[in-house]
């Protein structure tokens, strides 16, 4: 373009749509269906997934109460401020306490704390995907990949394809372009 600002403009214009169909702002699964394609189009769809899975892939975020009791010495362990109060905020989570969203085998052979543990992050699951969903706590799985869907590590090779896709695509556009503005010019 001749006029700078008006590039400017249009270098926003058009980066909006992908920021807008990343994933940042609305889950894809939350999206309504007409407007589901737009995301598999938004290189910032990729890079999301690739940093969430590069940073909490891996099994990085597993919870091992086993492994940990059997690194670190307990009798130097005091209880956090916070966990004396974890029924307290157990109860204001779960004011009925109602213990339904704890499922009863998976708590078998936890102690107390562990239970405790689960039933928040259980409790934060309903709160975070919704009380009608099918979804269950797990430790093996983090909070965040849960919460974005994504469900192995496996995506993170394919959001690298498809930015590597996406660049050779605009690399091939913007050789033409340049070459058809030489032509006129």
């Amino acid at each position: 373009m001749r006029d700078p600002t008006t590039a400017t403009f249009a270098a926003g214009a058009i980066q909006m749509p992908m920021i807008l169909f990343g994933g940042f702002l609305v889950k894809y699964s939350r999206m309504p269906f007409f407007m589901q394609w737009a995301s598999w189009l938004s290189v910032m769809k990729y890079a999301f997934e690739a940093m969430i899975i590069s940073t909490y892939g891996f099994e990085r975020c597993q919870y091992s109460y086993d492994e940990f009791i059997s690194t670190v010495n307990i009798s130097q362990i005091e209880k956090p401020t916070w966990a004396e109060f974890l029924p307290l905020m157990l109860s204001t989570l779960d004011p009925n306490g109602d213990k339904t969203n704890v499922d009863n085998k998976a708590v078998v052979g936890m102690d107390e704390d562990d239970k405790a543990i689960y039933q928040l992050y259980s409790t934060t699951m309903d709160a975070v995907n919704g009380a009608g969903t099918n979804k269950t706590f797990s430790f093996d799985v983090s909070i965040i990949l849960s919460y974005y869907d994504i469900d192995g590590d496996w995506i993170l090779y394919r959001s690298m394809i498809a930015m590597i896709i996406y660049l050779i695509i605009v690399k091939i556009i913007t050789y033409f372009v340049i070459l058809n503005k030489l032509k006129r010019g």
